[in-house]
């Protein structure tokens, strides 16, 4: 009977994975969508919004637990900004958009680099940190 019950949650959790991966890849596209239907400022900050919001409900299907925990969070900001910087960066690469404001991209690439930089230290730093305190 355990040995049942046991197999059943491993089914459960490649479901609910599966389901996860699927959701990661449709958000992807209709990121890449609104990206290409309106290259401009606007379109970032769609995505980033779109993207934290969606990535946030994901992770709280895959968990199954029906309230938000703080690594949740955690995680839906680190992925947002990684996802938003490469926006960002990929609109700085199409030469019309990028002459049109003036070096603004460059400056913008630059100042969300260390952004992306301190929000990836503080969350593996706070990962640590907390593995750390459950050990003690």
């Amino acid at each position: 009977m355990a040995e049942k019950n046991n197999t059943q949650n491993k089914e459960k959790i490649k479901k609910k994975r599966m389901i996860f991966w699927g959701l990661f890849i449709l958000l992807v596209c209709i990121d890449i969508i609104i990206l290409t239907m309106e290259s401009s400022i606007f379109s970032v900050g769609v995505i980033g919004i779109f993207t934290f919001i969606w990535i946030l409900i994901s992770l709280n299907y895959l968990t199954g637990d029906p309230k938000i925990c703080e690594g949740e969070v955690r995680k839906a900001i680190t992925i947002t900004f990684i996802v938003v910087y490469l926006a960002i960066f990929s609109l700085s690469t199409n030469t019309n958009i990028s002459n049109s404001y003036n070096g603004m991209f460059q400056i913008m690439i630059d100042h969300f680099t260390y952004l992306v930089g301190i929000v990836i230290a503080f969350y593996f730093g706070s990962t640590t940190a907390e593995k750390f305190r459950k050990k003690n």
